[in-house]
């Protein structure tokens, strides 16, 4: 069977063009410097991460295509979160890179648009496709050697409902058949702070609340970060040129898709935590509210969550000082969100009684009202649909309303920040309570204290 032997880029833009025609007929590769020691290499994880344009995903195509014909038992799954995204990133990856090495004889695939998008090898190691928006898929995934996430960073932590794709994932590659790999290829630039995939592989840049344990310990893991200044195959020049045209002039964008900078990227996001506005705690030490509202957007056990949120007004601005935010169920909730009101005195509690919440809502004021009759609470049922208000109410949120810098040192005020900065503008948001809660807080200030605006 036909073997792949690299070559340092470096060394091989040095050859004629009759020279490299003929070190490909005798299987030489040429691989980019920064991925070399990725060559062969057998790490029970790999990472390939960086800016745009570096070559990850041609990297680990061929080094796939090497163990798929030299391998004794090799069955590679490959896929992205979204299935139906596949054919058009890695499978024609793969299959290009096949034909780019003259290797056809040797594998049977079909590009057609209605392909299974299997490549079989001759001798009968193979790569099956898979998405993970579709959990059945995953539990049908048996015996693999490999498994390569593209855009690993869309992939999906859990949430103490359901197990994570990763988590789903890794612990399928157990057969004894062969060494098995995990491979994990993405940009920086949509990686937030908060972002799961940080908090497992990148510990020391995570600023959600940290794990209680190291969740990789003794797994060998290699990471390399390359952009595109080290792919030797591409016009650097005329391709920095295409990354600043993609910035549209967002000096940090440019970084994080040039250089490989994380979490610069907001684009599809309606609150990137980079827009969030967060206050200096001195600032309202000693500050005296004029008025404490609470919004709450009730929720029972499940999979949404209970939002409350203990909100200041100080001059022309809202403070986020405390927040309920959680699925623990009503039965907890409702007594906590009562202390919060008075415990602090607050003026007025508003809260959502769409979707059968209004008997939450009673119960709420009947509880505020026994222990302080002076806080006004109010059910309110809004009629505009909610990604409406949300997407209304955004830009007045990110101007006037200030976040506890301290969040990080807080379950429920991170979740809910988790829960903000990961809404999207367009498309299905698994979970919209503290963006929601958000919309409230800014309609009910905006109309009550419309002066201040």
């Amino acid at each position: 069977m036909q073997e792949l032997h690299p070559v340092k880029a470096s060394e091989w833009i040095k050859f004629t063009e009759e020279d490299k025609a003929l070190l490909k007929q005798c299987g030489a590769v040429p691989v980019n410097d920064i991925f070399f020691p990725f060559w062969n290499s057998r790490a029970r994880i790999k990472l390939l991460y960086g800016g745009y344009g570096s070559g990850k995903s041609v990297d680990i195509a061929d080094n796939l295509i090497n163990q798929a014909l030299n391998d004794k038992y090799f069955k590679c799954y490959y896929g992205r979160k979204i299935f139906d995204t596949v054919r058009g990133s890695c499978f024609e990856t793969l299959y290009e890179r096949i034909e780019d090495h003259g290797l056809q004889q040797y594998f049977s695939y079909s590009p057609a648009p209605t392909s299974t998008m299997i490549i079989q090898c001759v001798n009968g190691n193979k790569f099956i496709p898979f998405g993970s928006d579709k959990p059945d898929k995953l539990k049908s995934i048996k015996d693999p050697t490999h498994i390569w996430c593209e855009e690993f960073d869309q992939f999906e932590d859990g949430d103490g409902e359901k197990q994570g794709d990763f988590q789903l994932l890794f612990p399928r590659l157990r057969t004894t058949k062969a060494i098995t790999q995990f491979i994990g290829s993405f940009n920086t630039a949509p990686v937030m702070p908060n972002h799961w995939v940080l908090k497992y592989f990148f510990p020391e840049l995570y600023v959600g609340e940290k794990a209680k344990i190291d969740i990789l310990d003794g797994i060998d893991i290699q990471k390399i970060f390359a952009n595109y200044s080290d792919n030797y195959f591409i016009n650097q020049e005329e391709y920095y040129k295409q990354l600043v045209l993609a910035s549209g002039g967002d000096t940090k964008l440019l970084d994080a898709i040039a250089k490989g900078d994380w979490g610069a990227a907001s684009e599809g996001l309606l609150f990137p935590l980079n827009e969030l506005k967060f206050y200096e705690p001195s600032a309202i030490a000693t500050a005296k509210a004029e008025y404490l509202y609470i919004p709450v957007d009730p929720a029972d056990k499940g999979g949404d969550f209970y939002a409350a949120l203990k909100c200041l007004l100080i001059g022309n601005k809202v403070y986020i000082t405390e927040v309920i935010f959680n699925n623990d169920g009503t039965d907890v909730n409702i007594p906590a969100t009562v202390d919060m009101a008075t415990g602090n005195k607050a003026d007025f509690v508003e809260v959502e009684g769409n979707s059968g919440w209004v008997i939450a809502g009673k119960d709420i004021r009947k509880d505020i009202n026994e222990r302080m009759p002076e806080c006004e609470v109010r059910i309110i049922k809004p009629y505009t649909a909610k990604e409406t208000r949300i997407l209304a109410m955004s830009s007045w949120v990110k101007h006037n309303v200030y976040f506890n810098p301290e969040y990080r040192g807080n379950k429920q005020y991170t979740a809910f920040i988790n829960n903000v900065t990961n809404y999207r503008k367009e498309g299905k948001n698994p979970h919209d309570d503290g963006p929601d809660v958000l919309a409230q807080l800014g309609a009910f200030f905006k109309s009550t204290f419309s002066h201040l605006w």
